[in-house]
């Protein structure tokens, strides 16, 4: 099946993506998104009925949205303007679900992005789906059943195992919905990820970025943003954590997304 996603704003997507998500009540779902210089066209392959399939797309490709305004950002600040023209209308492009960019922050925490991206990987394709979409094979990451029960795998030691068992549980009684994540005040929602097993500041702020497609939120402190920042901005530093607190206040209410797009046009 298909559907048709029109952007409100600046959109752009320069070559096809696919993408596959397990939905938090357990039902796999894989989709192609294309660019069509006017809409997304998503086709997809899920039980789901195509209204809650839509919103997955949505959120993931950051289209849900109303991003008429961003340009105007462009006026505040000359690297803003220098950013988004760079970007050409490139929006982030979020985990497949909240619970996923959850169970990423518990797997990444004190161990090298490469160790936790092979042990994400090993357990997707262990216990996600493998499905079909437009010729190509691709994995859904599992849901929050087939980790409730979780009790050892390679590379996770007990604690993190014990806090994915809790992010499981938190999932399906709903504390990751995106939506009800979105509709909280902003503050509101970094505590409530916060009261969560394993989820500090950081975990927090990336769960809602860049699980539930927030498109504000404080700049993460880690030391990929910072050189970031100081590189655009050409800094003889990188900036410590009340200058970077400074330095995005003109960001909003695209905190989240220029934090995305500093990172992913770095050289560092």
């Amino acid at each position: 099946m298909t559907i048709s996603l029109r952007p409100q704003g600046p959109f752009s997507l320069p070559a096809p993506l696919f993408v596959a998500l397990t939905d938090d009540g357990g039902e796999p779902v894989a989709f192609r998104a294309v660019w069509t210089g006017s809409a997304v066209d998503v086709d997809f392959a899920s039980d789901l009925a195509p209204t809650r399939v839509e919103a997955h797309a949505a959120r993931v490709l950051s289209l849900d949205v109303d991003a008429r305004d961003l340009p105007s950002l462009a006026d505040r600040d000359p690297v803003l303007a220098d950013l988004l023209a760079a970007a050409d209308g490139r929006r982030p492009v979020c985990f497949g679900t909240p619970f996923e960019a959850a169970i990423w922050a518990v797997l990444s925490q004190r161990v090298s992005m490469a160790q936790a991206r092979r042990v994400k990987e090993a357990l997707a394709a262990e216990l996600g789906t493998r499905m079909e979409i437009g010729g190509a094979e691709v994995v859904a990451f599992p849901g929050p059943a087939a980790l409730a029960s979780l009790e050892s795998f390679p590379g996770v030691w007990a604690s993190k195992l014990e806090r994915i068992r809790g992010l499981a549980a938190a999932a399906r009684a709903g504390d990751l919905d995106p939506a009800h994540l979105r509709s909280l005040p902003l503050e509101d929602a970094l505590a409530h990820l916060q009261s969560l097993p394993g989820l500090g500041p950081f975990g927090a702020t990336l769960v809602l970025a860049r699980g539930a497609g927030h498109p504000d939120g404080p700049a993460p402190t880690r030391r990929r943003v910072r050189p970031a920042v100081a590189n655009a901005a050409e800094l003889d530093a990188a900036p410590d954590e009340a200058k970077l607190t400074e330095l995005s206040e003109v960001w909003r209410p695209y905190r989240a997304w220029i934090t995305y797009l500093l990172r992913s046009t770095s050289p560092s």
